[in-house]
C-alpha cells in the first residue's frame, strides 16, 4: 500500500542523526551512510528492543529455549514445563496462556506481589500457575537448549535449580528513543515518547507511533497511532509547509 501511494522505501538505512529546523515549517535533515534526507515533518516510529535479563546463557540460549513472545513461541512447548519471568501484565497474561498449553507454567517475581493490573491478577491466582515469589533468575543452563534456571531468592538467598524446557522473559520493552531525545522530544521515566491526542510531541514537526510511545504494546495500537500520525503531519506541512497554506496548527 504504501508503495502504490507512490512512497519511496530506503531499507537497510540507519538515520544516525536529526538536526531539526530554526523555524517551523524548515526542513528537518536525517542524516545517514547513504547521505542525508530532507523533511517537512517527521514520525518517530523506532519502537523498542526487550528488555533482557542480561544474566548467564541469556545470549546463548535465546532461540534454544529462552523467549521474549509467549504467543509467538509457546505452542512449541505444548504439554512441557515452562517459566515466565517477570510481574506486571505481560508476564501474568502470558503465563496465564502458557498454563493452558504446557504441563507446567511457573511465574518467576522478583517481589512478594504482583505488579499486574488487579483484574489481570484475578486470572493467574484462577489458573494453575505456580508463582515462586521473591525470586530473580540468575543464570540459564543448558549444553544445547535451555534445560535448568538458577534461580535465587532474593530474602534468603538461597539458590536453586528449576527444571524446565523453555523460558519466557516478559519484562517489558526498551523504546528506542535516542533520536528523539538528542533533538529535545520530550519522554517519560521509561524513556517512551510522551505525544497528544495527535501524536504530535513537544518539537514542532515531529511526531511519534508504536511501541516507542507511551502506550499499549500492541500490533492494533501501533496501527491506529501510526494512522494518526500520518494524518497530523500531512496536516502539519499543508498548514506549515506550502505557500498558499493557511497558518496555525491545531
Amino acid at each position: 500500500q504504501v508503495k502504490e501511494s507512490g512512497a519511496q522505501i530506503r531499507e537497510i538505512t540507519e538515520v544516525k542523526k536529526i538536526t531539526k529546523p530554526e523555524e517551523i515549517g524548515g526542513d528537518f535533515i536525517l542524516e545517514t551512510r547513504r547521505g542525508d534526507y530532507h523533511a517537512k515533518a517527521v514520525i518517530m516510529a523506532t519502537g523498542g528492543g526487550h528488555r533482557k535479563l542480561n544474566i548467564p546463557g541469556e545470549e546463548e540460549l535465546t532461540g534454544r529455549g529462552v523467549s521474549y513472545c509467549a504467543t509467538c513461541d509457546g505452542p512449541l512447548f505444548r504439554d512441557k514445563t515452562v517459566a515466565v519471568i517477570g510481574g506486571g501484565n505481560t508476564a501474568v497474561t502470558e503465563a496465564v496462556y502458557l498454563a493452558d498449553l504446557t504441563e507446567k507454567t511457573y511465574l518467576i517475581h522478583r517481589r512478594d506481589e504482583l505488579r499486574a493490573e488487579s483484574a489481570i491478577q484475578e486470572m493467574i491466582f484462577n489458573s494453575d500457575v505456580e508463582i515462586l515469589w521473591d525470586t530473580i533468575a540468575t543464570e540459564f543452563k543448558g549444553s544445547d537448549v535451555l534445560d535448568t534456571i538458577i534461580t535465587k531468592n532474593v530474602k534468603t538467598e538461597e539458590e536453586q535449580e528449576l527444571h524446565v524446557d523453555g523460558a519466557f522473559v516478559a519484562l517489558g520493552s526498551n523504546p528506542d528513543s535516542k533520536l528523539a531525545q538528542d533533538i529535545g522530544v520530550k519522554t517519560n521515566s521509561r524513556g517512551e515518547i510522551l505525544v497528544d491526542d495527535k501524536q504530535a510531541t513537544n518539537v514542532s514537526g515531529v511526531f511519534a507511533a508504536g511501541d516507542v510511545i507511551d502506550s499499549m504494546k500492541q500490533i492494533v495500537v501501533a496501527t491506529g497511532t501510526g494512522a494518526i500520525a500520518a494524518d497530523s503531519a500531512y496536516t502539519y506541512i499543508r498548514r506549515y509547509c506550502l505557500d498558499d497554506s493557511p497558518r496555525g496548527y491545531a
